[in-house]
């Protein structure tokens, strides 16, 4: 008795007689799923059934097909934008329900998530990508502890409340040790937090913690301006002998005057 791949030989007990039957049920089969050896081991078989997404395993190991509207699994994974597969519930009595994929919800989980992300990976599109897991709740990639990978989309070497760059854009990204150095006015692990207490000023096209002219204390919460400058952004520079020299271009002794302006 020769047998299919996905079937083994049973002989009936006091007559001898074999046949050949479904490896993953030798009374119904797999129904509208199919038998499929699941074993990484070449030489170990460990066959189940495996059932289409508008299916769910029975309590006898069979698949058996959704029903109609009362069903609860009717439409999961049937329907267009439809991500989820057919199971029983727990409970004493079990139930068919729609277990949805990470990143969906809903009876017939059609509805996606919005604050989870999905990430490229090879050719598919997986949420949260292969390092994190959706916080459907708060709808948020909850990166794997066991890794060093953060970010939003737990995509990045250091913390990040940006999916664009390490640091939030605010500061530098150290990839061996997984730690930012944060720009001056920012804090955090991520660098996410502006400093409170130290102001920006416009330098140009860009906006200065300080201005041009100073640096942060954090402590303090206030500018630290650098030599010859004064003022609550280090806006004000203060006046020097060699200003008002007999050599200015003036050609006499003058009096000085403070200057405000980030730009001088």
């Amino acid at each position: 008795c020769t047998c299919a791949d996905d079937e083994v030989i049973l002989t009936t007990d006091g007559t001898m007689i074999q046949s050949c039957v479904s490896a993953c049920n030798a009374t119904l089969g797999c129904g509208t799923g199919t038998c499929t050896d699941t074993s990484t081991d070449d030489d170990v078989s460990s066959w189940e059934c495996l059932c289409p997404t508008d299916s769910y395993l029975s309590g006898s190991n069979t698949c058996i097909s959704a029903g109609g509207v009362d069903d609860g699994c009717y439409q999961c994974g049937t329907i267009d934008d439809s991500f989820g597969y057919c199971t029983l519930s727990d409970d004493a009595t079990p139930v068919p329900f729609c277990q949805c994929d990470d990143g969906y919800k809903g009876d017939a989980c059609s509805t996606r998530v919005d604050g989870c992300p999905f990430v490229t990976v090879g050719a598919e599109q997986v949420v949260c990508g292969e390092y994190g897991t959706c916080d459907e709740t708060n709808e948020v990639c909850v990166c794997d502890p066991d890794t060093v990978w953060f970010g939003p989309e737990c995509t990045q070497d250091c913390p990040s409340d940006s999916a664009s760059a390490d640091c939030s854009s605010h500061g530098t990204c150290d990839s061996e040790s997984h730690e930012c150095t944060c720009d001056d006015g920012y804090t955090g692990d991520a660098c996410s937090t502006r400093v409170t207490g130290c102001p920006f000023v416009t330098v140009g096209d860009e906006s200065v913690v300080c201005g041009a002219h100073g640096e942060c204390d954090e402590e303090a919460g206030a500018c630290s301006c650098s030599t010859g400058w004064s003022g609550s952004t280090c806006e004000t520079q203060e006046c020097s002998d060699s200003m008002c020299s007999s050599s200015s271009s003036a050609g006499s002794d003058g009096a000085c005057y403070a200057v405000s302006g980030d730009d001088s």
